[in-house]
């Protein structure tokens, strides 16, 4: 969560941890998704530029020549910056926000729209039947339009009721 680390150098200190990590299991050698959410979050303050642009510099970076490697490996006081070789998706509520003004220019854009309230009472019904979940079609209604058909937060109190051991009724 972007906004949780609005200091420049936390959160590219995640996202460069986040960038090393190997599946713990099996031989999987993909590269892992990173996932940023509420980025435009992390604009606030007066590092938001800032954290953007280096990003930016982060996902744009190319893999240098194997000549400039042999060069910049004799330095000791050179700092090398790894290479991106995996998709990021950054989640944002404001995409227009001007701190995000580099990224927008070197990302796709997606807009999702809200989802028909139906749909989502009846899809969180499978979770509840997937996860073993007690609870009735009355009581998800009312969890999603309480929470305004927002699928993160009626997913984020299906998890918090489950792991509380509670039943959802009305």
């Amino acid at each position: 969560n972007a906004s949780d680390d609005r200091a420049k150098t936390q959160l590219m200190n995640k996202v460069r941890a986040a960038t090393q990590m190997k599946s713990l299991f099996g031989s999987d050698s993909r590269p892992n998704c990173l996932v940023i959410d509420e980025i435009d979050g992390a604009c606030g303050g007066s590092e938001g530029l800032s954290t953007i642009q280096a990003l930016v510099k982060l996902i744009t970076a190319r893999p240098k020549a194997s000549k400039d490697s042999e060069e910049k490996s004799d330095s000791k006081k050179s700092k090398k910056e790894p290479v991106l070789s995996r998709p990021v998706i950054c989640i944002c509520n404001d995409p227009y926000a001007p701190a995000l003004r580099p990224l927008r220019s070197i990302a796709k854009p997606f807009t999702f729209k809200k989802p028909h309230r139906s749909k989502l009472v009846s899809r969180l019904r499978d979770i509840c039947r997937a996860e073993r979940l007690n609870c009735d079609l009355s009581a998800l209604q009312l969890l999603v339009d309480t929470l305004n058909c927002d699928i993160r937060a009626c997913l984020n109190m299906l998890q918090f009721a489950k792991n509380r051991g509670k039943t959802l009724t009305v």
